[in-house]
């Protein structure tokens, strides 16, 4: 396989278009955020694409997508798509706890009923990509409870493998895993060249209950969601063993400043999520009242005034130029995580 990691290194001036390819439940609105937010500070083109349009401007540079839509076919700009994994399973119950806070309350029971037989929903994303030409398929983010399109239609195992692995090889750029983001964000920092690395939120979270785990499921579910996600798993696997590689190499570089990015994200997310009495367990944020859990801005959270003379933000004004200066000369990142006296 190629990965074109550390390969790629666009001119300020060439026809490159980065593409985040955003598969749904694997951390693709915190990717758009930290996107938008680097092209917001730097005042560089990003669009959201719109399917009725298929259109991308000229001088755009990222282009934000959330649908399984094969843009290369709808420019002559040269596509750099960028993309993440997730493990399958907690991608699934991401999806289930989400769909119930924002969208409709279905139990559990029905849900992993309504599965179909072949769910394996990130690869059917990526297959997208070979398409040769577009067609409604494209052209909306499915959801399988109530797909029209044809998207999860039957494909045997091996042939959802195969071209699932055909599109990361020819179509792909840098794929990374969700359970590895920030060591994937610095992998796109590089990738893309980026001047900065902007702080990041988490956005539009799932909120679970209290120890809640899929080892208490009742063994046929736990049959049915493992068989309906065998692909993905499958796929998983070997894009995180593959994904080894890119973070080691991303550790080489900037050695202890991603460790210290990495606290001061994860530091602001804890604030974040207590702002809504919530909790952090493990990578879970859960709810002792999941029901009644506090979801009034399920798809982003600001950074309110609060949090941030709690944690020390400096203001985009405040450290741009500090950044800028840090990751061109690739030195400590210290001064920009924090204001004087500020936590480290």
């Amino acid at each position: 396989m190629k990965w074109y990691y550390m390969k790629v290194r666009p001119n300020e001036g060439d026809n490159t278009l980065f593409v985040h390819y955003g598969i749904p439940r694997t951390g693709s609105s915190t990717v758009r955020f930290l996107i938008r937010r680097y092209c917001n500070i730097l005042g560089i083109k990003w669009e959201a694409f719109e399917a009725q349009r298929s259109v991308v401007s000229s001088d755009c540079r990222y282009l934000l997508v959330e649908i399984p839509y094969p843009v290369h076919l709808s420019t002559d700009k040269t596509c750099r798509y960028i993309t993440t994994l997730r493990d399958p399973v907690k991608a699934l119950f991401s999806l289930y706890f989400w769909l119930n806070k924002v969208r409709e309350k279905i139990t559990l029971e029905d849900f992993v009923q309504r599965l179909p037989e072949s769910y394996n929903v990130m690869s059917r994303w990526l297959i997208r990509l070979n398409d040769l030409s577009v067609n409604p398929i494209n052209r909306i983010q499915p959801v399988f409870m109530d797909d029209t399109t044809g998207f999860f239609d039957y494909v045997s195992d091996d042939e959802l493998y195969r071209s699932a692995c055909e599109a990361i090889e020819n179509k792909i750029a840098l794929i990374g895993i969700l359970e590895q983001f920030v060591d994937f964000a610095f992998a796109m920092l590089d990738f893309c060249s980026w001047k900065v690395m902007p702080v990041y939120m988490r956005t539009n979270f799932s909120v679970k209950p209290k120890d809640w785990s899929f080892n208490s499921l009742e063994s046929a579910m736990k049959k049915k969601i493992l068989s309906c996600t065998a692909v993905d798993r499958r796929l998983f696997s070997y894009v995180r063993e593959s994904f080894k590689h890119v973070s080691a190499g991303v550790h080489n570089k900037y050695g202890k400043i991603i460790e210290q990015y990495r606290y001061f994200c994860r530091k602001l997310d804890d604030s974040i999520v207590q702002n809504h009495g919530l909790t952090m367990e493990g990578e879970h944020i859960v709810s002792q009242n999941w029901v009644e859990a506090d979801y009034s801005k399920p798809m982003g959270i600001e950074i309110n005034a609060n949090i941030q003379q709690k944690l020390g933000v400096i203001e985009i004004e405040d450290w741009l130029s500090v950044l800028t200066a840090l990751f061109l000369s690739s030195q400590n990142l210290t001064v920009c995580l924090k204001k004087k006296g500020g936590p480290v």
